[in-house]
């Protein structure tokens, strides 16, 4: 009892840290200079990101007055999959290690994680069975498998749409990462690692057995 009520009061500590650093960091990401030679891609997606993060705050307004009737969030979670697949795009033809890629994909990851709270809020109040993963990787080439793991991540995206997959590279530089680390005890483990609900997959994760524990 003593231990589940540590971890309600460290996800509650946590949400309110991700809530404060989110608006810190939509006012200085937007206005982030970048190169002239990558503008339209980057312009793009930070459109993207504004109208996401609206669509997003309005959602959960109307949500707050009735949070288990009438809103499909499957379908806000899966735009905001299809964003991280622009965002990977843009990571193979700008670079994974490109300074504009790391800072959208760093504003990205707060994105991920505000909704993920709300999705695990909406879980628990509402006996919701919907899945989600949370996946870590890293592009340092120091993970062989998290490669081979994000393929089968998006083709059981494909089979089950309303399956709400987050992708989190591990490496990345905020305080949103840092707290799920240490949230979930994440900290010396192997990558790749999965989160499905609250049970930790350290390594390479097989189909048959994501399949199973999503059934």
């Amino acid at each position: 009892m003593d231990t589940n009520r540590k971890k309600i009061n460290k996800l509650k500590v946590f949400s309110i840290l991700i809530t404060t650093t989110f608006v810190f960091a939509l006012g200085i990401f937007f206005g982030h200079m970048i190169n002239t030679s990558q503008l339209n891609n980057i312009m793009e997606f930070q459109q993207d990101l504004r109208t996401q993060t609206l669509s997003l705050e309005l959602q959960y307004a109307l949500a707050s007055q009735e949070l288990c009737v009438g809103t499909n969030w499957n379908l806000v979670g899966n735009e905001l999959y299809n964003m991280g697949e622009m965002l990977a795009n843009m990571e193979s033809s700008l670079g994974k290690l490109d300074e504009d890629v790391l800072k959208l994909k760093e504003y990205y990851s707060l994105l991920e994680v505000k909704h993920w709270l709300f999705l695990k809020n909406v879980k628990e109040k509402c006996k919701s069975n919907t899945p989600i993963i949370l996946y870590f990787y890293s592009n340092l080439g120091d993970c062989d498998d998290c490669e081979k793991q994000g393929y089968i991540l998006t083709y059981l995206k494909k089979k089950n749409p309303e399956l709400n997959i987050f992708s989190f590279d591990i490496n990345t530089d905020n305080i949103a990462i840092e707290g799920l680390k240490d949230l979930f005890g994440l900290k010396g483990k192997n990558l790749p690692l999965l989160i499905v609900d609250d049970t930790v997959l350290e390594e390479f994760t097989g189909l048959e057995e994501l399949n199973k524990l999503i059934s």
